[in-house]
Formats: structure tokens, sequence, C-alpha cells
């Protein structure tokens, strides 16, 4: 565990150090670039983003133009670059010239980027595509703050003030099982119908504020149902579920939604330069020598020296997980056993840096379960951590 001394500073300042959503912002007329110097403007209100700004406009091409970067790519080479980095795109212009651009590379509702169009008089922001699992919809509302536009939101659970089941799941590090089961759960709330929510027993923060999603859902605890047992690796209970969240599955005679918690952090050390890929097959070794599937990563953890290391922050964007980074007093104040290295420490000063990040990211609630292994300049360790639930994530 953590020492209490340095908890909540390690709380608030791994939470600050995050990696932020990239977001590829493209123009295409003089008025748009007006819109995009409005937002590049107020970036410091949008913090939890990072931009990057493209123009391509055949009347600026050789304008020397400092708030964006002319681009001579087309229009769908450039989204197809940009969605395939898992950022977030941004069309200032026509939502006909984001569709064209972006319709090839949409395939899964879970995975694809966040699509959002602006007009260029910067009047109305809309999110296309990916609007709760990918954050169009929250990134649309921000971006529609700073310009002093009109968000245009189309999801059904939004507009009407309903429990979004797969906004909740990414905002509690939920992996969705079986993504067909959310339109189920979804229409039947729509519909005015009550599910039943049951989770495993674990700690549920906020739940007082849920007040007004009380007559569209049932939380139960695993714990308050009765006739609870285990059987061939499955929970059996006589309460029946629309919803699920737990790491075991949950038997019952009709389809749930299983939501399961994301429970491992990945420590990683690793020397200046190492590339994406270098890293990734460390770290499927790692998680597949532990009996661990990726999907079940929830964050990546590190020392904060290699807070710009291109090859861990790429790794995390690739698993769409965050990657919080300490400084070496924070890892030395993590307390436990840990695989010791004076060069390290004389390095970095701390003597380990994946194992101690890895359980520093856990907030106060993991354990080791594979300690330090290295290759080829590379260190990965993977600790647990108690997952819980906070309902109060708006």
């Amino acid at each position: 565990m953590i020492n209490q001394d340095y908890m909540q500073q390690i709380l608030v300042q791994s939470s600050e150090r995050g990696n932020k959503m990239d977001i590829a912002v493209i123009c295409f007329t003089k008025s748009g670039l007006d819109v995009v110097g409005k937002i590049k403007k107020n970036e410091w209100k949008l913090s939890e983003y990072s931009f990057n700004y493209y123009c391509k406009c055949n009347a600026m091409e050789n304008e020397n133009i400092e708030i964006a970067k002319y681009t001579k790519k087309s229009v769908s080479r450039w989204a197809k670059q940009h969605f395939e980095k898992k950022e977030a795109l941004v069309f200032v212009g026509a939502v006909g010239i984001a569709v064209r651009a972006v319709s090839a590379l949409v395939s899964d509702k879970l995975e694809d980027s966040p699509v959002i169009v602006i007009d260029d008089k910067g009047q109305y922001v809309i999110p296309i595509l990916s609007g709760h699992v990918g954050g169009a919809n929250e990134i649309a509302g921000n971006l529609a703050k700073v310009l002093e536009a009109i968000p245009v939101i189309t999801t059904s659970t939004d507009i009407h003030n309903m429990f979004s089941v797969d906004v909740f799941a990414g905002k509690n590090n939920l992996r969705i099982i079986n993504k067909e089961a959310i339109v189920k759960v979804s229409s039947r709330i729509l519909n005015g119908e009550k599910i039943v929510m049951v989770v495993d027993d674990t700690e549920c923060m906020g739940i007082e504020s849920y007040e007004k999603y009380t007559k569209q859902i049932d939380v139960v605890k695993i714990s308050d149902a009765s006739s609870m047992k285990l059987t061939n690796n499955k929970k059996v209970i006589s309460q029946k579920a629309d919803v699920y969240i737990g790491v075991l599955p949950y038997e019952q005679d009709k389809e749930y939604l299983w939501l399961k918690p994301k429970e491992y952090v990945v420590g990683i050390g690793c020397k200046k330069g190492k590339s994406k890929d270098d890293i990734k097959v460390l770290v499927c070794e790692c998680l597949q020598k532990a009996g661990i599937e990726i999907e079940n990563v929830c964050c990546i953890a590190s020392i904060d020296v290699k807070k710009d290391e291109e090859g861990i922050i790429e790794l995390a964007k690739d698993l769409r997980v965050g990657f919080n980074t300490f400084s070496a007093k924070e890892l030395q104040a993590v307390e436990g056993d840990f695989t010791e290295s004076q060069f390290v420490e004389q390095m970095v000063g701390v003597g380990n840096v994946c194992e101690r990040a890895a359980v520093a990211a856990c907030q106060g609630t993991g354990q080791i379960i594979l300690k330090k292994c290295a290759a080829d300049g590379i260190t990965v360790a993977v600790a647990k951590k108690r997952w819980r639930l906070d309902f109060n994530y708006e």
C-alpha cells in the first residue's frame, strides 16, 4: 500500500499527468480558420485535450498561416492517418465532407475514433461518430462552450436526460463484453421501463447522487441478493439482471449486458527511444504469462521522466488507456517488496520504476501479481487494483 502521507498528493498529481486525448482539427475556408483560431486561443480552457490544427484550402496554400498547418493530403488520407492513431477528428466545415472522409474507416462503435463537425461560422458543434464510448458528445459540449456555440446532440439517452450505460462503462473503466446488448438496455430505458443492475460486491461511491435515475435503475449488490453460489467458475444467484458488473460471468436464464471491470495496471520502465511495438511485445508476453487479457488493463504507469516517452504514450493511445506518471519521491513512498536496482536508482532516483509505478497507479489498493520482467532495455510489471464504481461521474 502507499504511504498515507503521500496518498492525496499522488492521487491528484497522477490524475493531472494522465495522457491527454489528441484532437486533430481541420478547416477548409478562411472563416473556418477563424473558428480554429478561437479554439486555439481558448486551449487553456480545454486542458484535457491536446490539439493539432490543419488547413486544407487552395486559396491559402501559399499564405503564411500561423494558426494551422497547411496539408496537401486529400481529406480522406488525412482522416485515415489520424483515425488510425485513435485521435478525435474535428472538421470545421460541412457534415458531408466529414462523412465522406471517414465512411470507409468506421468499423466498431467501441473502437471508432470520435468525430465532430463544426460549421465554418462556429455556430453549431455536432458529434457524428462515437458519441458515448469515444467521448464525441463530451468533446462537442466542451468545444461549444469555448465557441459560444450550440451543441447538437442526437443520441436519445442524452436528449431525454436518461442513463447511458456505455457512458457509465467508460467513466468507470468497465469493459463491455457483449456490445450487442447495449441497444436492448437503452431501448428499455427509453421506453420507460426500469432495469436491474446487479453489481458484484464492491464499493459504490456517489450512489446518493444517482437519485435522478432511481426511476430507471435498481442497483442490487450481490451481497444483498439471495442464494449466491459459485458454480463452474460462474456466479449463480436468484436475482435477475439486465446489466451485470463483475469479473466472473453471472449465470441466469436470460441475456444481460456484462460490464467487466478492468483490474490491472501495467508499470513500464525503458531506455529512451524504445518504440511502441517493442514495448508492446514485452507487455503482451507478461500479460500472457500472468493469464491476463490485454483488454482488462485499465492504465499504464511509469516515472515522470518518462512522461514524454513516445513509445509508452503511443502504446497507451493504442490501448485507449490512461498513462500516469509519478516522481521519484512519490515512487519511493510506495511500500512493498520490490526488485531494486542500484543502477536504476543512480539514473532516476528510485531503485525500481515498473513495480512501484504499477502499485502507485492503483491508488492505494494494489498488489503486484507479476514482478519485473526485463528485455532489451524495457521493464514491465503488473499490479491488480481493487475496482470500485463511481456513480457521480457527471
